[in-house]
């Protein structure tokens, strides 16, 4: 799959998504309704790239475990405070 098609598919999840998710959901995401198999490392750093062209909004979300945050990813609006 070229990167143009994975950058589709990752478009298409984010917007049918509900509110932000991070990599894992998305990957689940990607792989049951768009049959795209990619590792989390693959689709983390496509998500990376297409964040800082604005292809998509990242934020880290505060959550009640333990370090630093993971990453939330969102096709457009606001974040959700959790």
């Amino acid at each position: 799959m070229a990167n143009q098609d994975l950058e589709s598919a990752i478009i298409h999840a984010l917007q049918d998504m509900d509110g932000a998710v991070p990599v894992e959901d998305l990957r689940n995401e990607l792989k049951v309704e768009y049959g795209v198999d990619r590792g989390k490392r693959a689709i983390q750093t496509r998500l990376r790239d297409m964040a800082e062209e604005g292809a998509v909004d990242r934020a880290r979300i505060k959550t009640s475990g333990p370090g630093r945050p993971p990453y939330y990813y969102k096709s457009q609006g606001e974040y959700p405070r959790l």
